[in-house]
C-alpha cells in the first residue's frame, strides 16, 4: 500500500463500509459505537478511576472501582508513528459482518487525540486459492481521533493490515500502521437466576445472575438490568466481562404483593457491540407470599421418677417399705403465626406438617373448614383436630384499621389428655361437647402411641387454601438442643415419739431436646 501527494491509493472497493465514526445500523443511520462507549464509560472509564491499578496484585476483600478490571486475557493492537499511536480491533459478528475500528487513543477515551483524516484495511488471503484479498479505503468525516469500517464476509482469524494518516498531534501528517486479525464480538450470555423458592412479601430478597462471555476473543462492558414483572427494578451499571470469563450480578428486590412474579435479567449497552444479542436474557417464575411472623416450642423428653418410703422399728428393723416408680415420654410442638393478609372462609384445605431427622409427618389435615359462630370481636374463626382427634389446628382472619391479618396456631399437646376453654370451644363445632369434655393426645392414648423423632431441629409446613383459591403458606423453624432437669432428695428419717424413724428419698430426672423461637 502506498501514500500518493498525501492521498492513499485504494487497489479496490470491495465489501460494506461506514465511514468515520460509525456503524450502520437498520435505519442506515451510522451510530457510533465510540459514542455508547463513551456515554457508558463516564464515570467509569480510566480518566474516572485515578491512578493506575492491578486488581491482581490487590485482592483483599475491599471493593473495586469497576473501571479497573479484574482482567483482559486479550489487549487491543496498536502501533505507533511518532507521538501519534493507533489503537485497533476487528470484530464479527454472528451475522458475518466485521467492524474494523481504530482510535488514536483507546476505547475507552471519551475523546480521544488528533484526526483519522484516512482509514485504510488490506485484508489477507485467507489461503493459497482464496480470491479473498482485499483493499479497503474510508475517509473520516469528522474531526476525531476514531474512525471505523464494515466489511462483510471476513472468516474468524483473517490477517490484516490496518493503516490511518493521522494529523493534529505532531507536525504535518503521521502515518501509522498496525497489523491485527479478526475476532468475535463478545457474546455476553445471561445464565441462571438464583432466588429464593418462596420470597416473603415485605421482605428485602437477594437475586443473583451469571453472566458470562461465550466467545472467548474479547471482553466488553455492559449493564445488568432487573425487572420484575416487566418493570426495571434494580441494576448494576459499567461491569466487565472478560473474554471466556463469568461474572454475578447481584440484586436485591422488595417484593408488595403476594403470588407469581415474572423475574428477568437483561444484559444491555454492551460495549463493544454483542456478538449475539438473542442470548442476553433470562428469565424465572417465582411465588411471592406474604411474610410470617411467629412464636413456637418443641419439647422431646423422657422421664423417670423413683419416691421410697421406709418405716424401721425402735431396733432399726425395716417395718414397712413402699417405693413408687415410673416413666414415660413427653412430646409436644407448636407454633402460632401471622400472616399480614386476609383469608375467605370456609376454607378449602388446611394443612400442617411437622419434619424433622429427615422424617416427615401430618399434624392436622382438614378440608372444608367453616367459621365458628362470631364472637363479637371482629374476628373470624375456626379451629378443630385431625381425624383422629389428637393435634390442635386454629385459624382466625381480620380486617382491622391496622391493616388485614390472618393467624393460624397448631399444637400437637403433651401429657396424656387435653383440655379445651370455653373460648376455644366457641371456635369449632368440630368436638361434641367440647367444653365439658377433653381430647386424648397422641403420645399417651393407650390405642395409638406415635412418637416422632425430633433432632437438630423441627420445621413445620403450613399450608392454606380459602374459599376463593387463594393460598398462604410458611415454614417456620425452630432448632432443638439437649437438656437435661433433675431433682433429688436424698434419704432421710424422721424420729417418731415411739421410737419408729420414718425414712423418704426423692429423685426426678428428664432429659431430652427443646426448643423455642420468635420471628
Amino acid at each position: 500500500m502506498t501514500f500518493r501527494n498525501g492521498k492513499m491509493i485504494s487497489m479496490g472497493l470491495l465489501g460494506v463500509f461506514a465511514l468515520g465514526c460509525g456503524e450502520m445500523n437498520d435505519s442506515s443511520t451510522a451510530t457510533s459505537e465510540a459514542a455508547a462507549l463513551s456515554s457508558a464509560s463516564a464515570g467509569h472509564g480510566p480518566a474516572a478511576c485515578g491512578p493506575a491499578h492491578d486488581p491482581l496484585k490487590d485482592r483483599d476483600h475491599h471493593f473495586h472501582k469497576r473501571c479497573e478490571r479484574y482482567g483482559q486475557k486479550h489487549p487491543d493492537h496498536d502501533g505507533r508513528a511518532g507521538n501519534a499511536h493507533l489503537t485497533t480491533r476487528a470484530l464479527m459478528d454472528i451475522q458475518k459482518m466485521t467492524m474494523v475500528e481504530a482510535t488514536t487513543g483507546s476505547f475507552d477515551d471519551v475523546s480521544p487525540p488528533g484526526r483519522i483524516d484516512e482509514l485504510r484495511v488490506e485484508v489477507a488471503r485467507t489461503g493459497p486459492r482464496s480470491h479473498d484479498n482485499r483493499s479497503i479505503v474510508a475517509t473520516s468525516q469528522q474531526a476525531s481521533g476514531y474512525a471505523s469500517i464494515i466489511i462483510a464476509n471476513l472468516v474468524h482469524g483473517q490477517s490484516m493490515s490496518i493503516e490511518a494518516r493521522v494529523s493534529g498531534i505532531d507536525r504535518g501528517v503521521d502515518h501509522v500502521s498496525v497489523d491485527d486479525q479478526v475476532h468475535y464480538r463478545p457474546d455476553l450470555v445471561a445464565g441462571a437466576i438464583q432466588v429464593a423458592a418462596a420470597p416473603a412479601v415485605g421482605v428485602p430478597t437477594s437475586i443473583a445472575a451469571t453472566i458470562r462471555e461465550a466467545e472467548g476473543d474479547e471482553g466488553a462492558t455492559a449493564d445488568c438490568v432487573l425487572s420484575i414483572d416487566g418493570m426495571a427494578s434494580d441494576r448494576a451499571t459499567g461491569i466487565w466481562v472478560d473474554a471466556a470469563g463469568l461474572v454475578t450480578c447481584h440484586f436485591t428486590t422488595t417484593f408488595a404483593t403476594a403470588g407469581t412474579h415474572l423475574l428477568a435479567v437483561d444484559v444491555m449497552n454492551v460495549v463493544p457491540r454483542d456478538y449475539d444479542p438473542s442470548n442476553n436474557h433470562a428469565e424465572i417464575s417465582i411465588n411471592a407470599i406474604p411474610q410470617f411472623v411467629f412464636s413456637g416450642g418443641v419439647v422431646d423428653s423422657s422421664f423417670s421418677s423413683d419416691d421410697v418410703e421406709d418405716v424401721l422399728d425402735p431396733s432399726g428393723a425395716l417395718a414397712y417399705h413402699q417405693e413408687d416408680t415410673s416413666s414415660g415420654r413427653n412430646q409436644s410442638a407448636s407454633v402460632s403465626g401471622t400472616w399480614p393478609t386476609a383469608v375467605t372462609f370456609p376454607l378449602a384445605s388446611v394443612k400442617a406438617t411437622a419434619t424433622s431427622n429427615g422424617a416427615t409427618w401430618s399434624l392436622v389435615e382438614l378440608g372444608a373448614l367453616a367459621a365458628g359462630p362470631a364472637d363479637g370481636s371482629g374476628m373470624t374463626c375456626a379451629s378443630g383436630s385431625d381425624t383422629t382427634g389428637y393435634n390442635w389446628l386454629g385459624i382466625c382472619t381480620m380486617n382491622p384499621a391496622s391493616g388485614p391479618a390472618t393467624q393460624i396456631s397448631v399444637s400437637a399437646f403433651a401429657g396424656d389428655v387435653t383440655y379445651h376453654s370455653s373460648g376455644v370451644c366457641q371456635t369449632t363445632t368440630s368436638f361434641y361437647d367440647c367444653s365439658s369434655g377433653y381430647s386424648w393426645n397422641a403420645s399417651s392414648d393407650p390405642q395409638a402411641v406415635d412418637y416422632h423423632t425430633i433432632l437438630g431441629s423441627l420445621a413445620f409446613g403450613l399450608a392454606i387454601t380459602d374459599g376463593v383459591g387463594a393460598s398462604l403458606a410458611a415454614s417456620p423453624t425452630i432448632a432443638v438442643a439437649p437438656y437435661m432437669t433433675s431433682s433429688i432428695v436424698p434419704r432421710a428419717c424422721d424420729l417418731q415419739p415411739n421410737g419408729e424413724q420414718h425414712c423418704t428419698s426423692h429423685s426426678y430426672v428428664e432429659t431430652g431436646v427443646s426448643g423455642s423461637a420468635q420471628q
